[in-house]
């Protein structure tokens, strides 16, 4: 067992440690966007001291600071999911009075009759060894409680994130030509990490103290937090706000529905100025070898064309059935296909050539647009010579 203690003990001290790494960063970079992130790891090194003064059993000689982590765990869902919104928006309300940051006073006043509890009733139930131990009504019940609404605060948190994030991957595809470091994917994967560890403590709550309590338990979930937290510490130190600097907000919707469509109609541009303007965006575009430039925007585009960028979005949208990132794509795409006939170059240099960042997007677009993968294209090129 004092292994066991010993192996708990460097667990917290590690992860606490990554957070406190992580806080003193990202308060040196000073951004406004840092301060959610660094409430999120605060709130986290909270969470890891309780832990440690229970390992220790110096909540024994300090019965003050039992439960007093609950308010601060509230806090979590909510911080991550502004430090999300600041990263593609601008000018996120970080003031107090934030409808989000409620949730703080919700926990400390469910376990604000506890902590009123005299200190010699809380020590005395530390030490019960037996299981359960004597609820004294709303006193005891506050905390319990307050544990299993925070699996429903940090539910509807997921979901508001799920959504922000979609969003942002159509605004990013109407905008960019290459999403790479912009699509925030290991947001995604950090969201599903917060359900596995919701989901357990979940289970965890409506387990007996002997399960729940079990060495196995302890060690996974500690490891479980220190590695999510290298995660999303580490991908939070080089992720940077992303930018759309666009002078038409409307746009950003991706491609159209039914409503949006009946919108353009309504915009007077006839079809014949639709093919109009569609020749003349993709001839400027194949001309000067536009959709080669990994950096291509719509703004740059609409620079490029004389053409207003809502209105570029509107001629893409209807006349080629196409958002701007996908049009770009697949421009990019028949033209890889023209070096794959004329040269043997490795894949990866005809992605590169052809405007793509990397090997993987490459072949993401390349099957979305031919169905199959440039690997399996290739064969079939030489197959046919």
């Amino acid at each position: 067992m004092i292994f066991i203690q010993f192996l708990e003990l460097t667990l917290i001290g590690a992860a606490s440690g990554v957070c406190i790494l992580l806080i003193a960063l990202f308060v040196l970079r000073g951004t406004r966007s840092n301060i959610f992130i660094i409430v999120f790891f605060s709130s986290n090194l909270i969470n890891l001291t309780d832990e440690f003064l229970w390992r220790t059993e110096l909540v024994k000689s300090l019965p003050w600071v039992v439960n007093l982590y609950i308010p601060f765990l509230y806090l979590m869902a909510p911080s991550f999911y502004l430090y999300v919104k600041s990263l593609t928006q601008k000018n996120v309300d970080i003031r107090w009075r934030n409808t989000h940051w409620l949730s703080i006073i919700v926990g400390t006043l469910l376990c604000l009759p506890y902590y009123f509890l005299d200190p010699s009733i809380k020590v005395e139930r530390l030490n019960i060894a037996t299981d359960p131990v004597t609820h004294l009504g709303i006193f005891t019940f506050g905390p319990e409680f307050a544990l299993i609404l925070l699996l429903l605060v940090v539910i509807t948190y997921i979901i508001l994130m799920l959504k922000l994030l979609n969003e942002n991957l159509i605004n990013l595809k109407s905008y960019f030509s290459n999403i790479e470091n912009k699509d925030l994917s290991w947001i995604r994967w950090s969201v599903v990490l917060l359900v596995c560890s919701a989901s357990l403590s979940a289970v965890l709550l409506f387990m007996p103290s002997s399960i729940a309590d079990s060495w196995e338990i302890r060690i996974f979930n500690l490891l479980f937090e220190l590695s999510w937290l290298v995660l999303i510490g580490a991908m939070a130190v080089d992720q940077k706000p992303i930018q759309m600097t666009t002078k038409n907000k409307n746009k950003l919707k991706g491609v159209p529905s039914n409503v949006q469509k009946k919108k353009y109609a309504r915009s007077g541009v006839n079809d014949n100025d639709l093919e109009r303007l569609g020749l003349k965006i993709e001839t400027c575009i194949t001309l000067n070898k536009l959709h080669l430039d990994p950096d291509l925007t719509l703004r740059k585009l609409s620079i490029e064309t004389g053409i207003s960028e809502t209105l570029i979005s509107q001629v893409l949208n209807t006349f080629f059935c196409l958002g701007f990132y996908d049009f770009i794509n697949k421009l990019r795409i028949d033209y890889a296909i023209e070096l794959m006939k004329k040269s043997d170059d490795t894949l990866l240099i005809i992605a590169m050539d052809s405007g793509f960042n990397s090997r993987s997007t490459f072949n993401l677009a390349f099957k979305k647009h031919k169905s199959e993968t440039p690997s399996q294209f290739r064969r079939t090129l030489k197959q046919l010579r």
